[in-house]
């Protein structure tokens, strides 16, 4: 590292005189030759000249003199530097396949020298991708750093693209910025402070089904690595307690990180590196962080509060400015903390975006380096970069928990940290590749939209995606391929390609290393059974002992996770991931296992015991089993059915289909189980599968002795159902006499099916019945966890008491609703005592609508389900709501992946505040909406029940709930489809729409995304209470949402005024 002296010296000879800097990276350039190279790309979407760009390009040394710049040796003079007028930009074209090669063939161009006696420090490579995609590379020298500014660069380069030509400024000379630059590798803090980090020396094969060597190799590499998270801005200064400029949230990045770093590995003190003016961003030559212009500082643990230390840090920033600190003082190891930087938002191409892509750089010059900045978004992006000597693994791990810690997370201590650097070395593995991760990230996106037409850069919502569907994929995604990605990066990065980029390989959150007390011999024995038990499952060896190493035989950290899970969530047992790293034999490795209790060790057998059959309901089922006799005291019986009635196109083999039907049964236990009150208790009771055949769930339409087909499923619809004596489930077909096509009623009472199981089973009936026609029985992938289990699970842990605390604090001291209309208003009408409790409309949404809708979401980065909410509460506010409107809405509940291949009722009932108060327009309360419903994704396992009860202290005094209105999202329902057979037929059904004479809550609108005849469909199912609402305040509820649909098409940028909007609307609507 060297002080940034930007004084010329005094030469003779030709050419202008060079700096102590660029004599200094010159000679390292000649030793070294690409170290002091750095790359770039930027991905352009949208209408790319070609021609125009590579034109603008090279017209670019015309206006920025620096890119003009060559550097010769004289034997007289020494290094000068020249610059040559007539000098032209060179930019080469390469056609590639990917944008995945276009960033292997930029860092492949990164590690051939630039010659510099004849070449500009910055070379620009433009990549025509297969899939149309262009990338713009750059590969730069640090030569050049303080003397040229992206923003300048990319500006001209912006001006001359749109308009041809651009306007010379004044120069501006570069600010002497103080400080001093690393040139060299520091020294790796793995050698010193830190040595549980460092990679393993020792090769480790993966042994992974489907997995090509090419990962493989990947997997063992030996490279630098990039970690990225983002976080709400408001957030983060909630740990201060109050907004922060850039330099104080840099501050704040840099204190939380040194006593994290202090804190769980017992050190003193942290030494870092920060930059000195982060106001000169534009100017720091490699594109990603600041590495330039930097002070020195040593961090320790807190002897003060958070607030005053990240002030103090600020202050030492801004007093470093003028100081100059010798190299020499510098020859320990150190980390880096910065500010990030992204030239892209400079780079404005008429009708094109640029993004930079996230690639890791080739030869950082710290082994760790956080950097912070503020993304497009508002939000807070953390970058980790790890030297090739740190161990993948514990990079991510270092990362995910550091970000843990931002969020509140009490520190917990690896064990490896205290370890000397001759220690065992760690097994070596790294992070899938890109590639995978899109391709895998695809496949989900495929399978769980039901399109398998859709490619890697297609948008997930505009096929249809939304907020369950994604929670799905996310979740699949975890469990399956232990890929994480988060929600909020889903809706920002939509397609395969660009989410694969911010996915991460999954890291187990670290429990306590350490016993405080001994545990005896005969218990660690038990601890070490139930370990080898783990072992054996995850890696399919029954020949495993317990002396074996969990390496040996295939593990890696990604089978470690699940193992570590498992032992935490059916026996009681903490493992952390670094303890089973020190320790790969279930012997050794019980020895650092924290046992909760030995109650809780003594009892975990007869928790996971499958063969019990007897078990409490979940906190989602209570809450639903506590409303059946509120709504039966109304006259609503069956208020808890879910009737679907299917339409079969193609002659359907029923015998076959039942047998299907029955190897569902057997896969879910929830579907025959019995639910009835014992001891004063509602509990859940299973039937065993030799009983199935004593129960009559099951109709073929030879059976069916009512002819009306539409009398017959409507009084189907409407069965009462008997929970302790009968099957939770009628499947009966019927014929109609006028067609002969059968149709199918599926009746399920509700506390036993959610929508995420409905479209689960509609995908294991399909691979039955395929088989079953064959004669066959299906083999299942793996073992589908009982619904009971959870509950008994569940209910064991109790109510997650922080969890509720998020509604409570949500939901305070907010009025809870009443009907839309007051009693007195003019369309009021009695209700019919005699008549139906409720009815049900359809509202149309035309095709230009249901378009801009989807516009509007995709710009605001939002679910259409985002905007169509937004829309219905808006439509509401319209005609009398109040400002303050409570929302019903239902969140998918399955907190543990462990239960998402599992049929059962897991979905709570929450709801939400829309507060018009603090929105203006209509992309404001698109984004409320959609980061109301995000952020409170995680407490979704508390039911409404208890939340009401919570607000009030005990059992509310109303009758229905704290809310009037209702919005849910239905899925694209697998109800209509086809059973796809061996030999290629299909058997096509489509979903009929079932009678709705009943309703449980004021006013529910269903947000119902279809496909028919191969077209996309939006539709809005309003139901009501007929005692609440009379038909004419249903149709000017019906012309009000009409209204405000089109309305909210109208711009893709949700600029307009709310109010504007409400004036337009409101007067025809009361017309």
């Amino acid at each position: 590292m060297i002080f940034n002296s930007h004084h010329s010296k005094e030469k003779s000879g030709f050419g202008n005189a060079v700096t102590d800097f660029e004599e200094r990276v010159w000679m390292h350039h000649q030793q070294h030759d690409d170290s002091a190279q750095y790359s770039a790309a930027y991905r352009l979407t949208g209408e790319v000249n070609i021609g125009r760009l590579v034109s603008s390009l090279s017209k670019l040394s015309q206006f920025v003199p620096s890119l003009n710049v060559c550097y010769q040796f004289d034997e007289n003079a020494g290094l000068v530097k020249f610059q040559d007028n007539a000098f032209s930009q060179s930019i080469h074209i390469e056609a590639v396949d990917s944008v995945q090669d276009a960033i292997s063939h930029l860092q492949a161009n990164q590690s051939i020298p630039i010659a510099l006696e004849s070449q500009s420090g910055i070379q620009f490579t433009v990549y025509i991708c297969a899939e149309q995609d262009v990338v713009l590379g750059v590969v730069s020298h640090q030569i050049l750093s303080g003397e040229v500014c992206w923003k300048e660069i990319f500006e001209v380069v912006s001006a001359l693209y749109n308009h041809g030509l651009c306007t010379v400024g004044q120069k501006k000379q570069p600010k002497n910025m103080g400080g001093f630059t690393p040139i060299q590798k520091f020294e790796a803090l793995s050698t010193s402070c830190l040595p549980w980090i460092k990679r393993s020396t020792r090769d480790i094969d993966l042994v992974q089904t489907g997995v090509s060597e090419n990962v493989c190799s990947y997997l063992q590499a030996s490279v630098p690595r990039k970690f990225t998270a983002s976080i709400q801005r408001e957030t983060f200064e909630n740990r201060l307690g109050r907004t922060m400029n850039e330099v104080e949230i840099l501050s704040a990045t840099a204190v939380l990180f040194a006593r994290y770093i202090t804190e769980s590995n017992d050190l003193d003190s942290l030494d870092v590196f920060m930059p000195v003016d982060i106001s000169q961003k534009n100017r720091e030559i490699n594109g990603a962080m600041i590495e330039t212009g930097l002070t020195y500082l040593s961090l320790g643990q807190p002897i003060s509060d958070l607030g005053q230390a990240v002030g103090d840090l600020t202050m030492k920033l801004t007093a470093a400015h003028s100081q100059t600190i010798e190299s020499t003082e510098f020859s320990k190891s150190a980390a880096l903390v910065t500010w990030l930087v992204d030239p892209a938002d400079y780079l404005s191409l008429d009708d094109v975006e640029a993004v930079k892509l996230p690639t890791a750089p080739l030869h950082p010059k710290f082994e760790i380096s956080l950097a912070v900045g503020i993304n497009r978004q508002g939000a807070l992006s953390f970058e980790l970069v790890t030297g090739a000597t740190v161990s993948p693994h514990l990079g991510a791990f270092l990362f995910e928990q550091f970000i843990a810690y931002i969020d509140g997370q009490k520190v917990t201590k690896p064990a490896l940290a205290k370890q000397d650097i001759k220690a065992e070395p760690l097994v070596n593995e790294s992070a899938e590749p890109v590639s995978i991760f899109e391709k895998t990230i695809l496949a989900e996106f495929r399978d769980a939209l039901s399109i398998k037409s859709m490619n890697k850069d297609d948008d997930f919502f505009d096929f249809g995606g939304h907020s369950l569907i994604g929670t799905r994929v996310i979740g699949r995604l975890l469990k399956d391929h232990g890929i994480e990605v988060s929600i909020e990066d889903l809706f920002t990065y939509r397609t395969a390609t660009e989410l694969a980029k911010r996915a991460k390989p999954i890291n187990p959150t670290v429990m306590p290393a350490s016993v405080e007390a001994s545990i005896p011999v005969s218990e660690l024995n038990s601890i070490a059974e139930l370990i080898l038990a783990e072992f054996k499952e995850a890696l399919a060896s029954d020949t495993m002992t317990a002396t074996d190493d969990f390496f040996d035989f295939g593990g890696h950290s990604l089978i470690a996770t699940r193992v570590i899970g498992r032992l935490l969530t059916h026996h009681g047992i903490e493992i952390s991931i670094n303890d089973l790293f020190g320790n790969p034999t279930a012997q050794s490795l019980a020895e650092q296992a924290v046992p909760e209790s030995t109650e809780f060790l003594e009892s975990s057998a007869s928790l996971t015991d499958v063969g019990s059959p007897l078990a409490p309901l979940s906190l989602a089922q209570n809450s639903l089993w506590k409303a059946i006799p509120k709504y039966a005291k109304f006259g609503l019986n069956t208020i808890f059915n879910l009737p679907f009635v299917l339409r079969f196109f193609d002659e359907l083999d029923e015998v076959a289909f039942g047998e299907a039907c029955r190897d569902i049964l057997v896969r879910h236990a929830t579907l025959r189980s019995h639910f009835y009150e014992h001891d004063g208790n509602p509990c859940q009771q299973v039937v065993d599968v030799s009983d199935i055949g004593n129960y009559k769930w099951f109709w073929t339409s030879d059976e069916c002795e009512i002819e009306d087909r539409d009398e017959f499923l409507k009084q189907e619809a409407i069965h009462p159902f008997d929970l302790e004596k009968e099957f939770p489930l009628r499947v009966r077909f019927i014929r109609c006499k006028d067609t002969g096509q059968q149709f199918l009623s599926f009746l399920f009472h509700h506390i036993v099916q959610d929508e995420w199981s409905v479209n689960l089973m509609m995908d294991e009936l399909n691979l039955a019945y395929k088989l079953r026609v064959q004669g066959q029985s299906p083999e299942w992938r793996h073992e589908a966890l009982p619904m009971h289990e959870y509950a008994r699970m569940q209910r064991g842990s109790g109510t997650h008491q922080k969890h509720l605390d998020y509604w409570l604090d949500n939901l305070k001291n907010v009025p809870w609703s009443t009907p839309i209309f007051p009693k007195n208003h003019p369309l009021s009408e009695k209700a019919d005592p005699q008549g139906a409790k409720g009815g049900w409309v359809i509202v149309e949404i035309e095709d230009n609508v249901r378009d801009g809708l989807y516009a509007l979401a995709k710009q605001q980065s939002a679910s259409l389900f985002n905007v169509v909410y937004a829309s219905i509460a808006a439509a509401l506010n319209v005609v009398g709501a109040p400002n303050k409107l409570i929302v019903g809405t239902s969140a998918s509940g399955r907190q543990d992946v462990e239960y998402y291949d599992t049929i059962g009722y897991f979905t709570t009932v929450v709801a939400h505040l829309v507060n018009f108060e603090r929105v203006r327009t209509v992309a404001e309360l698109v984004a409320q909406v959609k980061h109301t419903i995000n952020d409170s994704m995680p407490y979704g396992d508390i039911p409404i029940d208890l939340i009401e009860e919570g607000l009030v202290g005990g059992d509310p005094d109303v009758d229905g709930h704290m809310f009037e209105v209702f919005i849910q999202l239905h899925a694209k329902s697998k109800f209509s489809g086809a059973f796809e057979l061996s030999n290629g037929d299909k058997i096509n059904f489509q979903q009929v729409d079932s009678d709705r004479s009943e309703s449980g809550l004021g006013l529910q609108f269903e947000v119902l995304e279809e496909t028919v005849n191969d077209e996309q469909v939006l539709r809005v199912m309003m139901s009501y209470l007929t005692e609440n609402y009379s038909q004419a305040q249903v149709d000017l509820l019906c012309d009000t949402l009409r209204a405000l649909f089109a309305e909210f098409a109208l711009s893709s940028k949700g600029d307009q005024l709310l109010e504007a909007i409400k004036d337009r609307v409101v007067e025809p609507a009361m017309l």
